[in-house]
């Protein structure tokens, strides 16, 4: 996991003053003005990003796709508008090896599962991984990641 996504997403729970999950959906405009908006996106897209500086953002999220895969995808987004200020235009398909795609990806788990948290919750519920990803509102398989990352689920 990048450090420098996890130590921004730190930042960004600090001054939004953040202590209990989930993470409000609002904080995504930390980052300036974003627009997120349901779309029609090809097969394989949850989330496209358009970003036109000085005006803002606009995200936009898969409409069929779950509610916690599109809340996912927003902070995804959220990731390239802090980490990727070069980054004009994304659709999250089919380059998850990117460096700056798998940056996006640790900045929203540790946004929205942040180290602490999640630490805690594994030792008051234990690992029920279906009652960890409602609590977060993340997908299960964004939850899975997650404990592995933190060395509370093994592979």
């Amino acid at each position: 996991m990048s450090a420098r996504a996890r130590a921004l997403a730190a930042t960004f729970l600090l001054q939004w003053s953040a202590t209990e999950p989930p993470v409000p959906d609002a904080l995504v405009n930390l980052c300036g003005p974003v627009c997120v908006l349901p779309a029609h996106l090809p097969v394989g897209a949850v989330g496209t990003l358009f970003r036109e500086p000085p005006f803002g953002s606009i995200i936009w999220l898969r409409k069929d796709e779950p509610p916690e895969a599109r809340r996912l995808a927003a902070f995804h987004h959220m990731g390239h508008l802090a980490l990727h200020p070069e980054i004009l235009f994304c659709t999250m398909r089919g380059i998850a090896d990117l460096p700056t795609e798998q940056e996006a990806d640790s900045f929203a788990r540790a946004l929205l599962m942040p180290d602490r948290w999640l630490k805690r919750d594994v030792k008051e519920m234990e690992l029920d991984l279906g009652a960890l990803a409602k609590r977060y509102d993340v997908p299960h398989e964004a939850m899975a990641v997650r404990l592995r990352e933190l060395g509370l689920l093994s592979a």
